[in-house]
Order: C-alpha cells, then structure tokens, then sequence
C-alpha cells in the first residue's frame, strides 16, 4: 500500500527496498533473520522512508533541489574511496545497471544531508583523546566473553 507525504506518492517498490535494506543489514550482523521480524521490518521500513520523505522535502523547500553535478561528484567519490568503479560495484553489492538506483539514492543523502548540516552542524573531526576516552568509557562493548571450540577427528 502506497504511502502519500504532502501530495508525494511514496511507492511500494520504494518501500520494499528499504526493507530489504533492513533485513540485510541484520543478515551482515550475523543475526538469524527469519519471517518472524518481517513485521518489525516493514514497519522500520515504512517510519524510515516516511522521515527521509519528510527531510527531503523540508531541505528542498529550503535549499532547493540537489544538482546533477553534486550527485555526480559524490559517485565519483564514492568510487574514488573503494578503489575505482569495479571495485565500487563489488563491495556495494551494486551492478552497473542499478545506476539508477544508486543515483537516487546519492541525491536523497545529499539533500538529507544540508538540511541535517543546517540544524545539527557537520560531523566533527574526533582526536586521538575524544577516540580513547570514548573507547575507555565504553570498553565493554569492546569486549566479548572467552569461547572454546573443541573439534574431533
């Protein structure tokens, strides 16, 4: 069931993907996801498309939209940090004809992104101190409980 955010048509594929998303994300955790969280998923899916929905539209209203020439900058320097664009498409999981796709995507952050930047400020450069003193203040979420694995022959 399509979702409608101020006159936009939000599609079903759209929200399809972002569950997808999710699920893969659980599955990269090493998490057993099985049809029992589907109803949790689509409902993070859903409440996830409804907020970008909503920041999009707010930085549009605000910034404008994103140019062609921002969305290709920023695949060119995606590509650039994995190494070039074969490597891009094998780590993204990507392939050539999902440009798209990955387009769309690029704009939405971009366009999320200045309004976020606008009200919350651009993600600070962390020091060797920040990074220690937050490592120390939360050293057990570092750590992990002994394990054995016995094997026979």
């Amino acid at each position: 069931m399509a979702i409608l955010i101020n006159g936009e048509k939000i599609s079903d594929e759209l929200i399809e993907e972002e569950f997808d998303s999710i699920k893969d994300y659980y599955i990269n955790l090493g998490e057993v996801v099985c049809c029992d969280r589907d109803v949790e998923f689509q409902q993070r899916a859903r409440e996830n498309i409804i907020n970008r929905t909503l920041l999009e539209q707010a930085s549009i209203e605000k910034n404008g939209e994103t140019s062609d020439g921002e969305v290709d900058a920023m695949l060119e320097k995606l590509k650039s940090e994995h190494g070039g664009e074969d490597e891009f498409y094998q780590n993204t999981g990507f392939n050539r004809g999902d440009e798209f796709q990955i387009r769309r995507k690029i704009r939405s952050t971009i366009t999320v992104d200045k309004i976020l930047e606008e009200h919350i400020g651009e993600d600070p450069d962390p020091t060797e101190e920040n990074l220690r003193a937050f490592y120390e203040e939360n050293i057990d979420n570092y750590m992990s409980e002994e394990e054995v694995r016995v094997s026979q022959i």
